[in-house]
């Protein structure tokens, strides 16, 4: 018997998604339901399991928010005895299903990255894929390999963690520069993180940086849409660092290029080469949604021990 403790303070304090508690409750219910023992702490002491539960993710430089501290103290712990944290984190589907009326969340072992987290993935069913696309109402669709009428640059928060500390305007200025010296007459769009607080600047620096007659950017717009499925019907190609919008457009069919491969979710179906936006290529999709529907359950089906059922396999 397999025993699962998972961490209800590690939510933030002051929570006021329901969804969040749910997590945690949930996951221990489908445990439970598998034969396996699981455990809902709602304590901040941490006690000996062969798996851990926590919702969202912690790193070196997390500000020193005490349920921060109990995640990385948890995952601390885990590690130090050879054992397992399950990290719950965002859907990366999030494009099709902006108000998470599904609830799918992503599910994994002891990180967030492909080249940190275990996703239990390497045999996956593909009716998980089959399940999910009809839920969502979304397909693989056919590769658009020539025209489209921008490049659009998908953004992320400033700084931070999935960022490595580089400045969003830094790694804009440096997309922007290595997109012209292939294609130095193209529409580039820019559409700044809707999360990020300091968008608002980054917008002001942006117009200042077009209007100042750089020749880099002569032809940048700025995205006003709140809509990411609208900004993809038009786009000639995609790029991003390493974060969710980048699946969007390999399953939206649009070339993508990503600049931190190694994290990227996207890596095994984009450019990493910006030479390669002129001559994009179409690459095979089937395996790569497979693996990443496999991470993804919904509240309903982890409370009913389907995701459980799964990941125990996996545990050391």
């Amino acid at each position: 018997m397999i025993k699962v403790v998972s961490y209800m303070k590690c939510i933030p304090p002051g929570n006021k998604k329901p969804q969040k508690p749910l997590i945690i409750k949930n996951f221990i219910e489908g445990v439970n339901a598998v034969g396996d023992k699981g455990l809902v702490l709602n304590t901040w002491s941490i006690v000996d399991a062969d798996v851990a539960v926590i919702q969202g993710f912690t790193h070196q430089d997390s500000q020193k928010h005490r349920h921060l501290i109990l995640r990385k103290a948890v995952y601390d712990r885990q590690q130090q005895k050879g054992k397992r944290t399950v990290i719950v984190d965002s859907s990366l589907f999030l494009f099709a299903d902006p108000t998470q009326s599904k609830n799918y969340l992503r599910y994994g072992y002891d990180g967030i990255f492909p080249n940190t987290a275990e996703y239990c993935w390497d045999n996956p069913d593909p009716m998980r894929w089959e399940e999910i696309k009809k839920n969502l109402k979304i397909d693989l669709q056919p590769w658009r390999l020539g025209g489209g009428a921008y490049v659009l640059i998908c953004c992320q928060r400033d700084g931070g963690w999935s960022m490595r500390g580089t400045k969003v305007l830094d790694w804009l200025l440096m997309v922007v520069q290595s997109i012209r010296k292939v294609l130095p007459k193209k529409l580039i769009r820019v559409r700044f993180h809707p999360g990020d607080k300091n968008t608002g600047a980054h917008i002001a620096t942006l117009r200042n940086w077009i209007n100042t007659g750089n020749k880099d950017f002569s032809n940048v717009e700025i995205s006003g849409a709140k809509d990411l499925k609208t900004e993809l019907v038009h786009a000639h190609a995609v790029i991003g660092h390493n974060s969710s919008p980048t699946v969007a457009s390999v399953i939206e069919g649009i070339p993508t290029l990503v600049t931190d491969p190694e994290r990227a979710q996207a890596k095994d179906v984009c450019m990493k080469k910006f030479e390669e936006l002129d001559n994009p290529q179409a690459y095979d999709r089937e395996l790569w949604i497979r693996r990443i529907a496999q991470t993804h359950w919904t509240l309903d089906e982890v409370k009913q021990g389907l995701a459980w059922k799964h990941m125990r396999k996996y545990v050391k």
